[in-house]
């Protein structure tokens, strides 16, 4: 089931601040389910991923850094297409990227297994990006049968940072949201990170 661990700590509880703060703010945001307050699809499931890694200061521009590999977060969007039946996946949420796009990148890697995805009904919703670009979104936004959101503030207005484009494109709430934080109570935090998963939980709601 959806409790599954595969690998060593994937999906662990985590009391790290400042390792699992991200996730774990993102994912109350989608599906969290508290005393005083939920999440968007509270009676969701959420499974876990990670495709982070630590590299060396060699590939990091001299400080040793944690990214996401391509090759990763492809291995990783073909293990939901591959469970998607027997967990019956609804959504997936990447709060992350890089780069700018001015239009469709669907030459990237990225758009097979998000195309194989959509074919099977699980909808991919991807941040647009934080660096306040008009025309522009970042990767993997860009693909064109991923979900690509932006932020609004709570006056429903855009974000000062929200990437966002002319071509389709979602706006949820992201400036700012409160959600879990690791060990226990909330917090509040900005970014399309935090807009993201929004649409994810409604699309799992409408499911």
């Amino acid at each position: 089931g959806a409790d599954t661990m595969i690998g060593p700590g994937s999906g662990a509880p985590c009391r790290d601040d400042s390792a699992c703060f991200h996730g774990t703010h993102v994912a109350g945001i989608a599906a969290g389910r508290g005393s005083s307050f939920s999440g968007v699809a509270p009676d969701a499931s959420v499974m876990s991923i990670q495709i982070f890694r630590h590299y060396p200061a060699l590939f990091c521009g001299g400080e040793p850094c944690i990214r996401a590999a391509t090759s990763d977060l492809i291995r990783a969007l073909e293990h939901v297409r591959d469970n998607a039946d027997r967990l019956k996946i609804a959504s997936v949420n990447l709060s992350l990227g890089g780069g700018s796009y001015r239009t469709y990148c669907d030459d990237h890697p990225y758009k097979p297994v998000i195309d194989q995805l959509r074919e099977r009904g699980i909808a991919t919703v991807a941040a647009a990006g934080n660096d306040g670009r008009s025309a522009f979104v970042a990767s993997p936004a860009c693909i064109s049968s991923a979900i690509r959101v932006g932020a609004t503030t709570s006056a429903e207005d855009l974000a000062y940072f929200s990437n966002e484009w002319p071509l389709p494109m979602l706006l949820a709430p992201g400036d700012p949201v409160v959600s879990a934080i690791p060990g226990g109570g909330y917090r509040a935090a900005r970014g399309t990170s935090m807009a993201a998963p929004h649409v994810a939980g409604a699309i799992a709601v409408l499911k």
